[in-house]
């Protein structure tokens, strides 16, 4: 009997939350809480949710509305998701220089994504 269905419902919220903090986990290894691409990926998340409340908020209220607050509200759409992929190529970008140098200085030790069929993690290494 093929559970796929099952198991992609319990993996979704892991995966979401996979695509909103894996590319800090570089940054955060080594100690550096607010990066530059956590800021632009959360304004981007916020300029998004304000453009997604503004399309909402026309539709709920029955009316019709403007040109101009159309464009508004794709303006915050569009500009959101790019300052959102900017900073999450930034994360990825930065962490690994960030992440190695640590590693480096806690004497070859490193932490590293570990994904298994059933289940995620973190896997903790080091030289000897």
């Amino acid at each position: 009997m093929d559970n796929s269905a099952g198991n992609a419902g319990r993996l979704a919220p892991t995966g979401v939350l996979g695509i909103l903090l894996a590319p800090s986990f570089g940054h955060w290894c080594s100690h550096e809480i607010l990066s530059r691409g956590l800021g632009l990926r959360v304004g981007g998340l916020a300029a998004s949710l304000v453009g997604l409340l503004a399309v909402a908020s026309y539709d709920a209220s029955g009316g019709s509305s403007s040109r101009e607050s159309d464009a508004i509200a794709a303006v915050l759409l569009v500009g959101g998701a790019g300052l959102y992929v900017v900073g999450t190529i930034d994360e990825i970008a930065t962490a690994h220089g960030g992440a190695r140098h640590y590693n480096h200085r806690i004497q070859g030790l490193a932490i590293a994504p570990l994904a298994r069929r059933d289940s995620a993690g973190l896997a903790i290494t080091g030289q000897f």
